[in-house]
């Protein structure tokens, strides 16, 4: 009768969520951080003026192993209005694991111990002479309405350096020109919103130098400077797809 009781009590405690049994060699979980949204434009590089907006859902959640692992759950919902973008939303899911000796991988990628140490250059550097990074993603009109373009299939985490195999396109005025401009623009606004986002964590850490480390250990931490760090880590993600999706259409167009 007694072991009854026992019974029936713990079936009504893990029914009202006041304790629960362990699970796959879980020792603490936080809850998912509160999503939160964040806007920016996009500006036109040649001009200046704004001519769309990237809108990015995020949220995170942290779980710590038996053995001493976090695993770093992110998901991202990003909506790109305007900027010759129709409106296109994607999500996407990205899995951080930081092992207690150090090591960290991203979707089961390995950072090297150079990614991890890169720090952020506080400081806008030239730009091609038409439009884009010239490092990274970049388009110039050499006639009228006649185009080059360029750009590397990856870069950085803080889009300082383009990696890769460079490609040039030299072409006539199109949609597919028009479709790398956008790209362009959204790299150029993601790079600048960076520097601002990462002068940003820098005073709310107290640090004088930020790196990839520090961004990924903060949004794993939790806390209110995890919601900054969040935000630097989406507007590298977002870039790094446009670049894909740029060169993409320069792999094409032979």
């Amino acid at each position: 009768m007694k072991k009854r009781i026992l019974t029936t009590a713990l079936a009504t405690l893990l029914s009202l969520g006041v304790i629960s049994l362990p699970n796959n060699n879980v020792i603490a979980a936080s809850a998912a951080t509160n999503n939160h949204t964040f806007s920016q434009k996009i500006y036109d590089i040649d001009t200046g003026f704004p001519v769309g907006e990237i809108k990015t859902s995020v949220s995170s959640n942290t779980k710590e192993l038996s053995d001493g692992t976090k695993i770093v759950t992110l998901s991202k919902t990003v909506t790109i209005s305007g900027n010759n973008q129709n409106n296109k939303t994607k999500k996407s899911v990205d899995t951080i694991k930081i092992t207690p000796n150090g090591e960290y991988f991203i979707n089961g990628k390995k950072l090297s111990k150079e990614e991890l140490s890169k720090p952020l250059i506080n400081k806008v550097s030239s730009k091609a002479q038409s439009g884009g990074l010239s490092w990274l993603t970049s388009y110039n009109e050499i006639n009228k309405d006649y185009y080059v373009l360029r750009s590397y299939p990856d870069a950085d985490f803080w889009l300082d350096k383009g990696i890769g195999k460079q490609l040039t396109w030299y072409t006539k005025g199109n949609y597919k020109v028009s479709d790398f401009k956008a790209y362009a623009n959204t790299v150029s606004s993601c790079r600048s919103s960076l520097i601002t986002l990462g002068s940003t964590l820098l005073a709310e850490l107290g640090v004088a130098v930020l790196t990839v480390e520090t961004v990924i250990g903060t949004i794993s931490a939790g806390g209110a400077a995890a919601i900054t760090a969040r935000e630097i880590y989406s507007q590298s993600t977002t870039a790094h797809e446009a670049m894909a999706n740029a060169y993409s259409i320069l792999e094409n167009a032979y």
